[in-house]
C-alpha cells in the first residue's frame, strides 16, 4: 500500500504541474478569443484527420545499487513512431487541437514500449499567403496504458511549430515539429530499478497530417 500511495503522490504532482501551466495558456488564449468575438462575428471552423509523427527520444534516470550500495545513473534512446487521430477548432488565429495517438518507441535494450499517448495543443497563427500559415504554441501530453511493458508513463511539455498548408476550401495539410520534455516512471525491466527515483524523457519529432472540415460553430 505504501509503494502504490508514493506511486499516486508523485505522478499527481506531474499533472497538477503540466495542468497549471497549460491553463495559465488557456486563461490567454480565451481573452484573445473574448477579444476577437467582441470586434466582430468570429467562426469556429472544426476539422478532424489523421496524422502520423516519428522522432527520437533520449531518457536518463538514477537508481540505488543495492549489490554495490551507490547511487548510480544510467540512460537510453531511440526512435518511435506514432500514429492516430487530430480534432482541431480553428478561430480566427487561434487552433486549439487534440489528438489520440498509438506511440510505438524502439529504445535501446529492455526499453522497448507500445502505448497509446493523448495530446492539447493551444496555438496563435500567422497567415503568410492564402495557402500557407506558420503556427506555433503550447502543449501538454500523457502516455497512458495499456502498455506492452510494466511503464508507469510519461507526462510533460510539448512546443508544436507547424506550417498549415490550405489544399481547398474544406481542408488542410500540415507538417510540424515538436520537442517535448517529460517526466516519468519507468520499468520494472532494469536491473537495480527503483519505481520511486526520478526519471527525465527529451523527444524530437516531427508530424504530419491531413485536416478536413467537419462542421462550423
Amino acid at each position: 500500500m505504501r509503494s502504490v500511495s508514493l506511486l499516486l503522490r508523485s505522478l499527481r504532482s506531474v499533472y497538477i504541474k503540466s495542468i497549471i501551466v497549460f491553463c495559465v495558456f488557456l486563461l490567454f488564449f480565451a481573452s484573445q478569443l473574448n477579444a476577437q468575438e467582441r470586434q466582430d462575428n468570429t467562426l469556429f471552423y472544426t476539422y478532424i484527420g489523421p496524422t502520423l509523427g516519428l522522432g527520437y527520444n533520449f531518457a536518463s534516470y538514477k537508481y540505488w545499487d543495492t549489490s554495490s550500495d551507490n547511487l548510480r545513473s544510467t540512460s537510453f534512446s531511440g526512435p518511435f513512431v506514432d500514429f492516430g487521430c487530430s480534432a482541431a477548432i480553428f478561430v480566427d488565429r487561434f487552433i486549439g487541437d487534440l489528438r489520440i495517438v498509438y506511440s510505438m518507441n524502439f529504445n535501446d535494450g529492455k526499453h522497448k514500449v507500445f502505448h497509446p499517448m493523448f495530446i492539447i495543443n493551444g496555438k496563435y497563427s500567422w497567415e503568410i499567403d492564402d495557402v500557407f500559415s506558420f503556427a506555433a504554441g503550447l502543449g501538454i501530453y500523457t502516455e497512458t496504458p495499456p502498455a506492452t511493458s510494466k511503464y508507469y508513463v510519461s507526462s510533460g511539455f510539448q512546443i508544436p511549430l507547424s506550417v498549415y498548408i490550405n489544399t481547398s476550401p474544406e481542408s488542410k495539410l500540415f507538417f510540424e515539429f515538436v520537442p517535448k520534455l517529460g517526466y516519468y516512471k519507468g520499468s520494472h525491466n532494469v536491473p537495480g530499478d527503483s519505481l520511486f527515483d526520478k526519471r527525465y524523457k527529451v523527444s524530437f519529432g516531427v508530424n504530419a497530417g491531413y485536416l478536413f472540415r467537419v462542421g462550423r460553430l
